[in-house]
């Protein structure tokens, strides 16, 4: 895992204000308001929609993108021969004894269809990225417009107290033991 800042990545996304997805982002913002018709409700909806947006910007920046762009590499800087490695859920090379299961095999995919994929897979993931980031503005935005109706605290100050009681716990139990 990366370093990825979403703050970072948002900045240099650049979106227009008329791009089709914040107009849908924003349609879906309104459909939510309407329907719960309690701003509590609507706001903890907003709070959950654009954390779990937090989280998957974290995840596809942080991990998924930059081990695409490492495989992309390696397939650039490699010849003819291309091979594949079965990975377990830790990272590392499975230990098979089965032909069948085996962890090393040879492709049969021509090496040049291998980096199309492999760059159209990165271009998917950036475009997830995008929307994923379009989406967590948005509800983030809609969060922090209820939450100062209704005198409450905004995502990020949310988010800091958050952080300010974990580090705080985790002091007193270190101290503790």
């Amino acid at each position: 895992m990366t370093d990825f800042n979403i703050g970072e990545y948002i900045q240099d996304l650049h979106i227009q204000q008329d791009d089709e997805v914040v107009s849908e982002v924003q349609n879906l913002v309104k459909m939510v308001e309407l329907i719960g018709e309690d701003a509590w409700l609507c706001r903890q909806y907003h709070f959950g929609a654009a954390g779990a947006m937090e989280q998957q910007l974290t995840y596809l920046g942080g991990t998924l993108l930059p081990q695409a762009e490492r495989k992309m590499t390696k397939l650039s800087s490699t010849g003819v021969s291309t091979e594949t490695y079965n990975y377990d859920q830790f990272g590392f090379v499975s230990q098979g004894t089965d032909v069948e299961t085996d962890a090393h095999e040879n492709s049969e995919i021509d090496h040049d269809q291998l980096e199309v994929d492999q760059q159209n897979f990165i271009d998917g993931l950036r475009e997830r990225m995008r929307t994923a980031a379009i989406i967590f503005v948005c509800h983030l935005k809609a969060h922090d417009v209820l939450s100062n109706t209704l005198e409450q605290l905004t995502y990020g100050q949310i988010k800091a107290k958050a952080a300010q009681n974990r580090a705080y716990w985790a002091e007193k139990n270190r101290k503790t033991g």
